[in-house]
Parts: structure tokens; C-alpha cells; sequence
């Protein structure tokens, strides 16, 4: 490949910052067949690059159409998108099936010197740059983050429904909601003392952050209640979800090595799928009152509305 001069001395520079761009890149040969995956590619869909390298990209990333879902893209139609030189709005399978919005960019390159071709495909999260161009002034005066649990809060809850809203409306890509409840809390805050009721809460918030995926939403609604959003659609697997959530939590109890106690506590979830006539109030009533019939029905356990 012919390179600019002085480019060989700082390959490795370049190879870097293309590897750490923050916009998805993925590079194909000829043949279509991947070539090269950016960490952006493996944060935002999940597949490692080992996972990508020589794999065909339309078969593994399924690029179908963001206004027509049923039109999966064939070669043709990556050639063309790359000859006009447009953004699109196109929907990504994520590695563990569900789809995910992007906006892609498709580039051809060439190089007479040892005839290699191929297509360079950028990809970047159009209702996220949405969300946060329309958003910038409030970002500079909220804190988004609970102090204690190091969650997301309440406010940048909010957020995050309008942006999954947009994408449930604009795309058709319905969400799933989890609002969970540290069952007797209350005996917890009495028993141990508030400031170990304080460590089971960051304790609970530091679980959710390590055990979902990146693209679920965790925040601390308030007390000890916590929602998540996810873009899990089925709800056999939003079950399983709040299952593993509740297994996890109940299997991993507070050490408090200072005072020599373990604290074990159960979470009740409540979880239900965004419906065409939801709004976020209509949403968090359903998840409460399956939330309500987990703590009824015993608390410990998961309960779900579709």
C-alpha cells in the first residue's frame, strides 16, 4: 500500500488511534470479509476482534435498512451507499442477537501498488449525539450521578427514556423496564445501622454495574429502588434477565469486615416491555405494580407484564 511519507516510522501511532477512535471502525477487503474492528466495534456490538477478523461483514453485522427493517443490505446495496458518499440510519446485529441503531458512513479505498480494495465502514450513535447536542446546557449544570452508589440517577433516568422513546417511535424497537426493591430494608437500616444500610445500597449499585451489559441503562431511582432500561425485547428473556439479577444478588452477600458482620439481602423485581401507547409514567406503573405482587407473593422473586 503506498503510505505518505514519514507514515511507515509512525505506523504504529496510526494503527493505535484508529484502534481507539471513538466512532466504530470496521474495514473489510474486497471481499467483504473483515480485515479490521476498532474497540469502539467491540464496546458498541460485543464481538471481540477475534470474533470479527476474516468473518463476512454483511453476515455478521446483518445490516438491514432503519426506515424498512425487512430490508437486509446486500453487496449492492454497499456500494452504492459508499458511491453516494451519504450517512444512514441502519440497524446493527449485536452479538447477542438483539439490534442496535447506528449511523454509518461507507468509504471504498484502493491501492495500485499491490491491488488491495475494500470498503471502510464508520459507524456512530445517531440518538445519542441527538440526545446530547440537545442536551449540552443541562449537562453542564446537573450532576447526573448518585454520590452514594455511583449510579446514574434519577434525572439522567429521564434522559434515557426520551432517547429510548425516540428509538421505540422513530424505529420500532420496543425496551424492557426493571425496577427493583431491596426487600425489608428497613430491618437492614435498624439491625446494622444506617451507614450499613448506605454499604449494601453501593454494594447493590456496584453488583448491577458488573454484571449487566454496557448498553443497559442502571440508575438508582431513589431509597433503595433501582430501575434499568435494556433494549432486551422478548419476554422470556427479560425474565431471565431479572432472574440472573436476583440469583446474582442473593447468592453475594456485604461483608462488613470492621465489625465482623455479613449482610445477606434478596432484591424483588418487577419488570414489564414498553407498549406503542406507553409514556415513561405509564411504563414505571406497570413495573410497580409487578414489583407490588413480587413483595405480596413472598418478595425474592421476579414478576413481569407484556
Amino acid at each position: 500500500m503506498v503510505l505518505e511519507e514519514g507514515f511507515n516510522q509512525d505506523f504504529e501511532f496510526y494503527f493505535r488511534l484508529l484502534k481507539e477512535l471513538t466512532d466504530g471502525i470496521c474495514i473489510t477487503n474486497a471481499n467483504m470479509k473483515i480485515i479490521f474492528w476498532n474497540e469502539s466495534m467491540v464496546n458498541n456490538l460485543s464481538y471481540s476482534r477475534a470474533e470479527a477478523w476474516g468473518q463476512p461483514m454483511l453476515d455478521l453485522l446483518q445490516l438491514r435498512n432503519a426506515q424498512n427493517e425487512e430490508n437486509r443490505f446486500s453487496e449492492e446495496d454497499v456500494r452504492r451507499i459508499a458511491s453516494e458518499n451519504v450517512v444512514s440510519d441502519v440497524f446493527c446485529r449485536h452479538r447477542e442477537g438483539h439490534s442496535v441503531v447506528m449511523q454509518v458512513r461507507i468509504n471504498t479505498y484502493a491501492d495500485p501498488e499491490n491491488q488491495s480494495s475494500g470498503f471502510v465502514l464508520i459507524f456512530s450513535d445517531a440518538l445519542v449525539k441527538t440526545t446530547i447536542e440537545r442536551g449540552v446546557k443541562e449537562l453542564e449544570e446537573i450532576a447526573y450521578i448518585d454520590k452514594l452508589t455511583e449510579l446514574p440517577n434519577r434525572r439522567f433516568l429521564e434522559l434515557e427514556f426520551e432517547k429510548h422513546f425516540s428509538s421505540y417511535r422513530r424505529y420500532h424497537i420496543p425496551f424492557g423496564v426493571l425496577l427493583l426493591d431491596i426487600d425489608h430494608f428497613k430491618n437492614v437500616n435498624d439491625t446494622y445501622g444506617h451507614d450499613n444500610g448506605d454499604r449494601v445500597l453501593k454494594a447493590l449499585g456496584q453488583k448491577l454495574l458488573a454484571v449487566t451489559r454496557k448498553d443497559d441503562v442502571k440508575t438508582r431511582w431513589g431509597g433503595e429502588e433501582f430501575v434499568l432500561l435494556t433494549r432486551l425485547s422478548e419476554p422470556d428473556k427479560l425474565i431471565a434477565f431479572g432472574e440472573r439479577l436476583r440469583t446474582i444478588i442473593e447468592k453475594t452477600p456485604v461483608e462488613i469486615p470492621d465489625r465482623g458482620i455479613t449482610i445477606n439481602f434478596t432484591i424483588s423485581v418487577g419488570v414489564t416491555l414498553s407498549r406503542p401507547e406507553d409514556d415513561k409514567n405509564t411504563l414505571l406503573k406497570r413495573c410497580d405494580e409487578m414489583l407490588y405482587k413480587s413483595k405480596v407473593e413472598g418478595r425474592n422473586r421476579v414478576s413481569g407484564v407484556f
